[in-house]
């Protein structure tokens, strides 16, 4: 599904792709696939480039893909997240030799490897300006998960996203010690299928809800989603039961992603 606008806060319970490694994958997941009417908002797998193809690089290497998120309109317009990755690991595609893309080389001089959020980041497609160096590249680091005895296997999830009212997220004030955000253990879920506690794993769009203080680089940025690393299903690095929130500049022309942790 699209998202309607971004003001508009959806939770998401993820789907894994079928017929993949793991517990998602990245091979041939119908579920993760994109629909007839373009790209879908999921997580891990390869990012459905709708431009040419335009990889974050940081030290010469490339950085992790974690989702991607249908934004708002009527033609298919992405935002692709990605993270620092612990550099490459036996089941990342090997991207080639990405040493002549490095920190200042294509960086624009507004942005600094010393930002609290470098290298993470947001690449938007089409029309989007990145705030990092990128390589030509389609596929590389994507998002796994650590399977007993096996070692790190690649996933892959659609994301289910569902409006949800704020009447049990409170847009209290940020003192107010009986504020429930919706990855609180204080909000209760109807459970999953699988007898899991159906708490979601994503919020896109909406207020972003932070476990410290608000690090959004300027007041008027979009908070385009969050993401719990509180998970079994996925594995992001996030600190002590910690949140990535992904923001869009003011033109939803490119983002950072911050990590906050309990």
């Amino acid at each position: 599904m699209t998202v309607d606008d971004l003001r508009t806060l959806h939770l998401g319970r993820l789907v894994p792709a079928e017929g993949t490694e793991g517990t998602g994958g990245t091979e041939g997941g119908e579920a993760g696939a994109a629909s007839e009417d373009g790209p879908v908002t999921r997580l891990g797998g390869q990012p459905d480039g709708i431009d040419a193809p335009e990889w974050p690089v940081s030290g010469g290497f490339p950085l992790r893909f974690i989702a991607q998120v249908r934004m708002p309109g009527p033609e298919p317009r992405m935002a692709y997240i990605f993270m620092d990755n612990d550099r490459l690991e036996a089941h990342d595609p090997d991207p080639g030799d990405l040493s002549a893309f490095d920190w200042n080389t294509d960086a624009p001089s507004s942005y600094y490897v010393t930002d609290s959020h470098a290298p993470n980041t947001v690449i938007v497609q089409p029309g989007g300006t990145p705030r990092v160096p990128t390589a030509p590249v389609a596929e590389g680091p994507t998002l796994y998960t650590t399977v007993s005895g096996e070692g790190r296997k690649p996933v892959e999830f659609r994301v289910e996203l569902t409006p949800y009212e704020l009447d049990a997220v409170s847009d209290a004030d940020e003192d107010d010690e009986d504020v429930a955000a919706w990855w609180s253990g204080d909000v209760e879920y109807e459970k999953d299928a699988d007898g899991g506690d159906g708490r979601p794993d994503v919020q896109v769009g909406g207020p972003a809800f932070w476990l410290q203080m608000d690090e959004a680089p300027g007041g008027d940025w979009h908070h385009l989603a969050t993401i719990d690393s509180a998970t079994d299903k996925y594995s992001i690095n996030c600190g002590d039961s910690g949140l990535a929130y992904a923001l869009l500049n003011p033109e939803r022309t490119n983002g950072v992603l911050i990590v906050q942790s309990c």
